[in-house]
């Protein structure tokens, strides 16, 4: 694992060992090790103690204090500040197979395709509050006030609703939510499009030269792409200076304020 940006973000714990998988929240960074285990640094954050008994941990998503993880078996499991509920699924959540963490929300993707969301409870609550007609979903993306599916059916498009809401066709791969009401989508091709107004006046086209990709990430204003050809990482961020960093990864990458991972081909620790 690789991290660049601010100082104790950034800074992998040098016994870490190899990683799986990462989730950078605004102000932490988690990893899932290769023996199942979640390690979240640095340690004087809010994010930074996975509950204990935690196991068969799948997959990880970081909110702006708080992380979720979600078991082999479909349960989930978040810690870190929950003044706004965003740590407390609901105790009927069911199984899910997928997650999305917003600033202050989270949401599950079931087993059934359906969408639960939770948190957001002092701010809007729209992020939170899935339409009664979302119908299935295949993946699932959160900014920090709107919440996005992509689509089963029809297959490829993408919904989102709280602040940024609306429908795209596609056919798309993936979507990813900025912090700042802008959507990111990957289509089938490896094209990457945005969606939405300039911030303060600045431009937030995607750069040249990054299509193909293989995936995308956003947290905040920090938005990275990882390239299938090269398998390179690049990052920009959605304002008057750039934090662009090009490194090898495993086609993972995953960016907080202000600062990003990669998960790269020796992902031990130490970077």
């Amino acid at each position: 694992m690789r991290c660049w940006g601010a100082r104790k973000e950034s800074l992998v714990p040098p016994d870490l060992g190899p990683a799986v998988a990462l989730a950078a929240g605004i102000y932490h960074t988690c990893a899932l090790t290769a023996a199942g285990a979640v390690r979240c640094w640095p340690p004087d954050t809010d994010a930074a103690t996975p509950p204990p008994g935690m196991s068969r941990v799948a997959a990880l998503v970081a909110g702006d204090f708080f992380t979720c993880a979600l078991t082999a078996a479909g349960a989930v499991r978040c810690w870190g500040r929950d003044r706004d509920g965003q740590c407390s699924p609901p105790a009927d959540l069911g199984p899910a197979v997928g997650l999305a963490t917003g600033r202050y929300h989270a949401c599950a993707l079931l087993a059934t395709r359906r969408v639960r969301c939770w948190g957001n409870e002092t701010y809007s609550a729209r992020a939170r509050d899935v339409p009664s007609d979302l119908g299935p979903a295949a993946a699932l993306a959160a900014g920090s006030e709107e919440t996005c599916a992509l689509l089963a059916a029809p297959a490829g498009a993408v919904r989102c609703w709280g602040r940024t809401a609306g429908v795209w066709e596609g056919p798309f791969a993936a979507v990813a939510a900025t912090g700042v009401d802008e959507l990111y989508t990957l289509d089938t091709s490896g094209g990457l499009a945005h969606w939405g107004p300039a911030i303060a006046g600045v431009p937030s086209a995607v750069p040249p030269g990054l299509a193909p990709a293989a995936a995308i990430a956003c947290v905040d204003r920090l938005v990275c792409a990882s390239m299938q050809r090269s398998g390179k990482v690049r990052c920009w961020y959605i304002s008057d200076y750039d934090r662009s960093r090009r490194l090898p990864v495993q086609r993972t990458a995953d960016g907080g304020h202000p600062h990003a991972c990669a998960h790269t081909p020796a992902s031990g620790g130490g970077g």
